[in-house]
């Protein structure tokens, strides 16, 4: 058994930093938000991160804002 200790808001931010890459700065945002708002509820995990970044890009590519 090995013993993870809870990630951080940091190590979230960079998680979504690496999902969200460098060319979509308002999807970014918006999932930093997402992160700072719910990080510490109980269950939260990187797979949250990655549904919320996969659903911004999915609603981008329908209602596309640039």
């Amino acid at each position: 058994m090995i013993a993870v200790p809870r990630l951080t808001l940091a190590d979230y931010r960079m998680a979504a930093q690496v999902m969200c890459g460098p060319n979509d700065p308002e999807l970014l945002a918006a999932i930093g938000r997402f992160v700072r708002e719910t990080h510490t509820r109980p269950g939260f995990s990187l797979r949250h991160v990655a549904r919320a970044v996969e659903r911004g890009r999915a609603v981008d590519a329908v209602y596309p804002f640039h």
